[in-house]
């Protein structure tokens, strides 16, 4: 178990030394307003692996203090379902931000703890990710993005409603 201090839960169950290290950089770090385990929460985005639906779980759920959501993998030995949760992972948070009643969230794999301070307090005062390291599909920039939707049209969100 890891202390929680930053949230209203007083514990977290870690499945590592590493999902322990990086609960206690959250617990230590400035801009980190709250945090999970991702554990029973279910919180589950659905990917397909060969033909084969499977859920990922993000491990940590983290609410900067600029508002900012972060889906947080921590990731010791990278395996070859990581590129398929990835993905699942960035269009889940795709359409989340589209949608727009959930704040501004991103996805985040944690592989050293070590580096986790400095790509936190990045993420806070960019709102994106940090340049990935050994991710194979990196997240698109705001211009980007905001490039694509005006090529290929934004949704009618009144549509959805």
């Amino acid at each position: 178990m890891a202390f929680s201090a930053g949230g209203h839960l007083s514990h977290a169950v870690v499945d590592s030394g590493l999902e322990r290290k990086i609960c206690a950089v959250l617990d230590a770090h400035d801009e980190v307003q709250a945090w999970v385990k991702n554990h029973k929460l279910f919180l589950e985005i659905p990917y397909l692996y060969f033909g084969i639906t499977h859920r990922y779980r993000p491990d940590f759920v983290v609410r900067m203090r600029s508002g900012l959501t972060v889906l947080l993998e921590g990731k010791g030995n990278p395996d070859e379902k990581d590129d398929a949760k990835a993905t699942a992972a960035r269009r889940w948070i795709e359409a989340a931000n589209t949608w727009n009643g959930l704040g501004t969230w991103i996805h985040h794999v944690c592989y050293d703890p070590a580096t986790l301070d400095a790509d936190l307090s990045a993420l806070h005062g960019s709102g994106r990710a940090p340049a990935p390291r050994g991710e194979m599909f990196p997240q698109p920039s705001d211009e980007e993005h905001g490039e694509d939707l005006r090529r290929h049209g934004r949704p009618d969100r009144r549509a959805t409603r």
